[in-house]
């Protein structure tokens, strides 16, 4: 059931998470992911957060250089990119 407003969505919280791991995973980098889901570096990291929160992993080990996949993350990753593409399907 989609609602009116985006943020009413069930889950959005999770799916945003997951669009941010996939970026950060994908782009290599907090700052690159940022700039390309247009949100801050902290909001992205607040997103990432909460997924792992919800989770009950950790899916990248981060420092101030560098971003590093857990073997969790290596885990999750393809199955994020396949929820995030089924989803775009659908909503399409």
């Amino acid at each position: 059931m989609l609602l009116d407003r985006p943020e009413d969505l069930p889950g959005r919280s999770v799916l945003l998470g997951m669009q941010a791991f996939v970026t950060i995973a994908t782009l290599g980098s907090f700052a690159r992911a940022a700039d390309s889901l247009a949100v801050t570096s902290p909001a992205l990291t607040r997103r990432l957060s909460n997924l792992e929160s919800q989770l009950g992993v950790q899916l990248l080990e981060r420092t101030t250089r560098s971003v590093a996949m857990t073997p969790a993350g290596t885990s999750f990753l393809p199955r994020a990119r396949n929820l995030l593409d089924d989803l775009s399907t659908a909503l399409r």
